[in-house]
């Protein structure tokens, strides 16, 4: 669960009990986890993070700006496709977007 008051995931397991909360995160607005259990974060500070199940930072990236690749607006949700790419939805001030970054 996305905790974005307070810059934690935390985990729990099917049945509701607690597991952990990774706490290495600023402000997660979204978690996609594909399913190889790799684990995207969009947070508020226009970065995404790349985890794997266990809360091991793999990659992380993101800068504010307007260009493409660019965060102009915080990253509110994440998607990724069967194909790997990363797709991000900002919320406005400035735009209303969505960027895709395809996995070469």
């Amino acid at each position: 669960m996305a905790d974005r008051e307070n810059s934690r995931i935390q985990r729990f397991d099917a049945e509701g009990n607690y597991l952990d909360e990774w706490t290495n995160v600023e402000r997660p607005m979204d978690i996609f986890i594909t399913p190889d259990d790799t684990v995207f974060v969009a947070e508020d500070t226009s970065r995404v993070s790349i985890y794997n199940l266990q809360g091991e930072l793999l990659a992380r990236w993101g800068e504010d700006g307007s260009a493409p690749g660019q965060f102009a607006d915080a990253p509110h949700s994440i998607w990724v496709d069967d194909e790997g790419s990363i797709y991000i939805g900002e919320v406005p001030t400035l735009h209303d977007r969505v960027q895709k970054f395809r996995r070469v």
